[in-house]
């Protein structure tokens, strides 16, 4: 580490240099760094047409890359320090030694969001990623207070479609905000089966129900078919468990929900058919009966 150390007012000017320079003065309101703008008075990075007064102050000015300046005062027991990363220099003057491009802290930039989505009324949980800096969050595209920082952001209970922004600040300089979206679905409801559990014969059929409307029906177990709301079943030779279903679709965050019935198909023992004879007989005889 190299610094530049005065107990007295000490200037470092080069020859031909500009008498329209701007004094730009560190104060050094953030942090140490050289390179940051909102350490200056004009809130921008000294250049080669501006005069450097460094006074003495808590947090003295630390050079880890090119810095430009037309001329250099250092007051009282102010301090630079220079190349304390290895790669500091300083050039002062407009012709000469002011060479090289100056370096200077971009705005970290937004490299990924998170939309999320969730079923009916709640929180929703956003994400972002940046480059560098730190993440905020907003409620509009510009002004307004941060709502949070992190990389993530949980919103409060939302029913309906909402559009929250991010940037990221990085020492005094600031991103643009980019949208992340949370949407919301109306939930539809979750399924319920209110099918009749009763018996049926095989040659019957029988009336489905469900709520809410505009669900489908499927058969499970058992065999049969279905149309619409009616049920037909197979043919079967024992009593037979069918067990249907009742489905409510999946719509956006909102996952598909289902529910079951279940009921017993008879076997059709056929139509009755009295055969016996119908022949008279005598009080003292007896009848064969068959059907």
């Amino acid at each position: 580490m190299i610094r530049l150390i005065y107990s007295a007012i000490f200037v470092l000017s080069l020859p031909n240099l500009s008498i329209f320079s701007q004094t730009n003065t560190w104060n050094g309101s953030v942090d140490t760094d050289w390179h940051k703008p909102c350490n200056w008075s004009l809130n921008t990075v000294p250049t080669c047409a501006h005069t450097v007064v460094i006074p003495d102050v808590a947090n003295d000015p630390d050079i880890t890359n090119v810095a430009h300046c037309s001329t250099i005062e250092i007051q009282g027991n102010a301090i630079v320090d220079l190349n304390s990363s290895g790669s500091g220099r300083l050039d002062v003057g407009q012709t000469g030694g002011c060479t090289g491009s100056p370096y200077s802290v971009s705005p970290p930039s937004i490299t990924g969001t998170t939309p999320a989505s969730r079923c009916g009324t709640g929180t929703v949980t956003l994400g972002a990623t940046a480059s560098g800096g730190t993440i905020n969050w907003y409620a509009a595209s510009t002004g307004g207070s941060s709502l949070g920082t992190g990389t993530s952001f949980t919103t409060p209970s939302i029913s309906s479609t909402t559009t929250y922004y991010v940037d990221a600040t990085s020492g005094c300089t600031t991103s643009s905000r980019t949208a992340v979206t949370a949407t919301v679905t109306a939930n539809p409801g979750a399924a319920n089966n209110t099918t009749s559990t009763a018996a049926i014969c095989e040659t019957q059929t029988k009336a489905l129900s469900g709520t809410p409307g505009g669900g489908s029906w499927s058969i499970v177990s058992g065999g049969g078919s279905i149309a619409g709301t009616t049920y037909t079943p197979p043919n079967v030779a024992s009593n037979t468990n069918v067990t249907v279903r009742y489905t409510i679709a999946a719509v956006g965050a909102c996952a598909a929900t289902t529910s079951d019935r279940t009921f017993t198909v008879n076997p059709n023992p056929g139509t009755a058919s009295n055969t016996t004879s119908t022949a008279a007989i005598c009080e003292t005889q007896t009848k064969a009966l068959s059907g």
